[in-house]
Formats: structure tokens, sequence, C-alpha cells
């Protein structure tokens, strides 16, 4: 394992408010089919332009699909973690960036809730696959405003190496993967 330079990625799980977004979608291709099959059938009485519905139903698919599959990177490379998200097929796009070093706590969510209590953090960047995932660490820090930010993300063995490496206060345990 190559510690200045490590990928860890998560692809959330459909629950919760991913969940309620595929509902949304899966109601805004309904509304279109019946909308098109209103104005087709009742107002203009052109059958044949009904055809394009699978047209337009494609279309919507291919713009709003993408949002239901999320996943989130992260990349440690020289002491700089940072954080990922790619909707569907698209590009990364950055979320966060921070040093390690300068990170306040690194921790096992389980046992550090009071020290976040106490940090308050003012964001909160949640790149877990799932509520009920178990090995999950916090990451305390300030951005680059100042802020005071958490982030909460699912590690491995290798990834808890990379994260002892640039800070030695990361609690080093016995993980699932």
């Amino acid at each position: 394992m190559d510690v200045n330079n490590f990928d860890y990625g998560a692809t959330k799980k459909v629950e919760g408010p991913l969940a309620i977004r595929r509902l949304l979608i899966l109601l805004v291709y309904t509304v279109y089919t019946v909308a098109l099959a209103l104005i087709v059938f009742v107002w203009l009485r052109i059958v044949p332009v009904f055809a394009l519905w699978p047209f337009g139903l494609l279309i919507l698919h291919l713009l709003l699909w993408k949002y239901t599959q999320v996943d989130y990177i992260y990349h440690i490379e020289a002491g700089m973690l940072t954080l990922n998200r790619r909707y569907g097929n698209k590009k990364l796009q950055e979320i966060v960036s921070f040093r390690l070093k300068e990170a306040e706590l690194i921790a096992p969510r389980c046992e550090s809730e009071e020290k976040i209590a106490e940090f308050a953090p003012e964001i909160v960047y949640d790149a877990t696959p799932s509520k009920d995932t178990v090995d999950v660490f916090v990451m305390l820090f300030r951005n680059k405003e100042g802020k005071r930010c958490a982030m909460y993300v699912e590690v491995s063995e290798a990834s808890l190496k990379a994260l002892h490496y640039y800070n030695s206060s990361v609690k080093m345990v016995k993980t699932l993967k």
C-alpha cells in the first residue's frame, strides 16, 4: 500500500432523501406521460404525435435519473484529503479539501459523540453509504473560510493506515473491510 496516494469510494444506498428523490423523479415521469396523453388525445386529437412520448421520456431520464445514484470518493495525496461526489456517470465534483495534519479529531464516530457536540460543526459532510454503516470515522477540521466542519466517512484498514501516517492522533481500530 502506498500511503502517499490513496482512494476510497462508497456508493450511497437508496434510503432517506435519496429514496424520496427517486420517487419524485418517477412522479415527474408519470405526470409527463399523463400530460402528454391529455394534450395529444383530448386537445390536439392527433394521435401520431404521441409517438414522440418515448423520446421525451428518454430525455427526462437522461437529465434526472443520474441524481439518484451518488458516489462519494475520498482521495488522500501528500497529506491532503479531498472529498469528491459523482452523480451517475458525471465527472467528479470536489466538495471539500483539507490537510490531514490540521484535523482536530479523526476517530470512530461511536466513540466521539461528546467531542463532536463540543466542537459544534457548522458544516457536516456525510459520505457514508448508509445510516447503518459500521466502520464510520469522523474528521473534525476547519475549512479554508475558517468554518468548523465535520466529515463522516467509511474507513478500511488501508485508509486508516494512510490517515495515521499523516495524522498520528488517529486511533487505529479493527475494521470489517
